[in-house]
């Protein structure tokens, strides 16, 4: 404001200066009126310099601070703008938040609800399956004491029938064990009988075997004699033993009569008809034997043979 001031005075002295009716006087020992002027103008021109600078630098100044406040007022608005953004955000997030807490807690108590359900079903089922298990148990333990009521019945009337059919078999088993005792009886008794009328004949035919025997053994006896005189009177003869050949001829007879003995045995032994397992076994075994005996008593015959064959080829 005081630089605007100075400048209109110098525009009133330049006034004052330009004017014509300014007579300088006569003694006036300083600047002269052109030089006033020309320093008015200087001032004028220098003022309006500064002036305009000062305009301009008013002016850069405004722009500036313009610039300055806008970018203030910009920064304001970004700022502005960010905390209502970011309050936005967070009105956003906290809406978000309370909605996810929403649906986590409607979440949990339809959670909570489906699993009081669930556990009021499943009570109930429970429940009723006890229910159904306790009649089901009931009715099988009826249905168990009426089946053990009746297998009783049964098992008695079994029982009763049981012991009826044991005493029915038991008389039925006695009286075929008195016909079968009275059978085996008859039948022991015939078998010995047979044994008795077998053993005779076998006593028989071995006594007729050692009459036999005797018999040979004489007949050897009296060749041998014979044959003894007779190397006796000739002179130039050959010498033949005797004694092994009696020997032999005697062990053959008796093999031979007792190969006659044991396989009349056998024979006998396989004709019998057997009355059960064990007797059939039992005349198996003896037959056997027999033979065995039958086969042993060959050997023994037709070793005396060669004994004297020996005798008379020695």
């Amino acid at each position: 404001m005081a630089s605007n001031a100075a400048f209109a005075d110098i525009w009133d002295d330049a006034d004052m200066a330009s004017s014509d009716d300014w007579d300088t006087p006569a003694e006036y020992n300083g600047p002269s009126i052109q030089e006033k002027k020309q320093k008015v103008k200087e001032n004028a021109a220098k003022a309006a310099a500064e002036r305009k600078a000062k305009e301009e630098a008013n002016r850069k100044a405004k722009l500036e601070a313009d610039r300055k406040a806008k970018e203030e007022a910009d920064r304001k608005a970004k700022l502005e703008a960010e905390r209502k953004a970011k309050e936005e955000a967070d009105r956003k997030a906290k809406l978000e938040a309370e909605r996810k807490a929403k649906e986590e807690a409607d979440r949990k108590a339809k959670l909570e609800a489906e699993r009081k359900a669930k556990e009021e079903a499943e009570r109930k089922a429970k429940l009723e399956a006890e229910r159904k298990a306790k009649e089901e148990a009931e009715r099988k333990a009826k249905l168990e004491a009426e089946r053990k009521a009746k297998e009783e019945a049964d098992r008695k009337a079994k029982l009763e029938a049981e012991r009826k059919a044991k005493e029915e078999a038991e008389r039925k088993a006695k009286l075929e064990a008195e016909r079968k005792a009275k059978e085996d009886a008859d039948r022991k008794a015939k078998q010995e009988a047979e044994r008795k009328a077998k053993e005779d004949e076998n006593k028989r035919k071995a006594a007729e075997a050692e009459k036999k025997d005797a018999q040979a053994k004489a007949a050897a006896q009296s060749a041998t004699e014979k044959k003894s005189e007779q190397n006796k009177e000739s002179s130039g003869g050959t010498k033949i033993h005797w004694v092994p050949i009696s020997i032999g001829a005697a062990v053959s007879v008796a093999g031979g009569v007792m190969t006659y003995v044991f396989d009349s045995k056998a024979k006998d032994v396989t004709r019998k008809e057997p009355a059960n397992k064990e007797e059939y076994e039992k005349n198996h075994d003896d037959a056997g034997k027999y033979q065995t005996y039958r086969n042993i008593s060959m050997g023994v015959a037709a070793a005396g043979l060669v004994c004297v064959g020996i005798s008379i080829v020695f």
